[in-house]
Order: C-alpha cells, then sequence, then structure tokens
C-alpha cells in the first residue's frame, strides 16, 4: 500500500524521525514546516498530527508512531524495522 504525504506532513514525519525519541515542540516542528519566523500558529501542527495519524493508521490514545506529550510537543516512538 502506498501512502502519499503533503509536503507539511512529509516535513513533519521526517522531523520527528530524525529525532525519534526526543520531543520536538510545536514551534521546532513548525520551523520544519515553514522555517524560522513562520507566521503559522501552533494548532496547523495538531492538524499536520493528525492527518499523519490518520494515514498511518495510529491512534492518539494508544500510539504505535505518534505520541503526544501534553504541554511538550510531539514524540515519535516507533523502533526501527528490520527487514
Amino acid at each position: 500500500m502506498k501512502i502519499h504525504f503533503t509536503h507539511s506532513e512529509r516535513a513533519v514525519l521526517g522531523a520527528l524521525v530524525g529525532n525519534a525519541r526526543r520531543v520536538m515542540s510545536r514551534s521546532q516542528l513548525l520551523d520544519a514546516i515553514a522555517g524560522p519566523g513562520s507566521d503559522s500558529t501552533d494548532r496547523s501542527i495538531d492538524f499536520v498530527i493528525n492527518r499523519l495519524r490518520a494515514k498511518l493508521g495510529d491512534q492518539a490514545r494508544a500510539p504505535s508512531f505518534i505520541a503526544t506529550r501534553y504541554g511538550e510537543g510531539y514524540v515519535w516512538i516507533a523502533g526501527p524495522t528490520l527487514g
């Protein structure tokens, strides 16, 4: 199965995977999408995360890929796959 991601989804996914197991703040993820000093809001990251979770079949309450750290941001929790 092939999953198609938007530019913003790819940028956020790349930032999360590239910093696996480290909490990324909303502002760090915004910088990944639009660059430092962007006029975008923190809520736009929440929308991108929700779309990523839907495409990956991930659930916010029982995540396999993207976990929420309330008051901090998001973290990529999936381990590497062998294959």
